[in-house]
C-alpha cells in the first residue's frame, strides 16, 4: 500500500448537492469560474440596494422580476444537471 498523496485529488469527489450550481462553475475556465462567482457573491449581498434603485429608477419595467427568475432557473439547471450528468 502507497502513502496517501496530499497533492493529488482523486477524480471521483464531488461537492454536496447544495453546492453544485456554485461547483458547475468551476468547470469554466479557472479565473473566469472564481470572477463569475465574486460577482454573483458581490450582486448577491448588494441586490436589495440594488433591486430598490431599479424599482424607484424605472417602476413601470418587469425587468427585474425577469432576472430573478433567470437566475434561478439558471441555479436550479446547473445543480440538476450536476446531479444527473456527473
Amino acid at each position: 500500500m502507497k502513502p496517501a498523496d496530499t497533492h493529488v485529488t482523486p477524480n471521483h469527489i464531488k461537492p454536496e448537492w447544495y453546492f453544485y450550481g456554485v461547483y458547475s462553475l468551476l468547470k469554466f475556465p479557472v479565473k473566469l469560474g472564481i470572477y463569475l462567482i465574486t460577482v454573483f457573491i458581490i450582486v448577491g449581498t448588494f441586490w436589495p440596494f440594488i433591486d430598490e434603485y431599479i424599482r424607484t429608477k424605472w417602476p413601470k419595467i418587469k425587468v427585474i422580476i425577469s432576472s430573478e427568475v433567470y437566475a434561478l432557473f439558471s441555479f436550479c439547471f446547473s445543480t440538476v444537471y450536476e446531479m444527473f450528468v456527473y
